[in-house]
């Protein structure tokens, strides 16, 4: 929270106090507007995330993603995630499950293998259908995929 972009402040503390503010502030607002006990979740784009967001598996048929889940609840959460993936690409595991600790992030590594036999355009979405504590929220956040049939090498 300090000026590291711009001046020098000697006595920042009242700058940090109304910054403080303004934050308890926005934080209250999202609480009213967003029809949540837990507004992080219709707040955050990146509670189910993966990394890389882009995959190219044009040259290579297999690669590994981070998908990373994240718990903004007081309390444990339960997941369950499925990856929906285009014609050809195949997840192991398919299905991400877990129990994620209050205020936790928790990270699944999933291997992708392209069979390269599907006709496909270059770039296709992947999507995590999501489940949390028995409550099914649906497909929320997705992943592309660079692949291409005649660009992979023979196995």
């Amino acid at each position: 929270m300090m000026g590291g972009h711009s001046w020098v402040m000697p006595k920042p503390a009242a700058l940090i106090e109304r910054y403080h503010t303004w934050a308890k502030g926005m934080i209250e607002l999202f609480e009213e507007m967003l029809p949540s006990e837990n507004y992080e979740y219709l707040f955050d784009p990146y509670w189910v995330s993966a990394y890389p967001y882009r995959v190219d598996l044009s040259k290579e048929r297999e690669a590994v993603i981070e998908v990373s889940v994240r718990n903004f609840r007081n309390k444990p959460q339960k997941h369950e995630i499925e990856l929906k993936l285009p014609p050809g690409v195949t997840a192991e595991p398919k299905i991400l499950t877990g129990t994620i600790a209050a205020q936790s992030r928790e990270t699944h590594p999933v291997k992708l293998t392209f069979d390269g036999k599907q006709d496909s355009q270059d770039l296709q979405i992947a999507a995590f259908d999501i489940t949390l504590d028995d409550e099914r929220h649906g497909e929320l956040f997705d992943f592309l995929i660079k692949m291409s049939q005649t660009a992979l090498p023979e196995k």
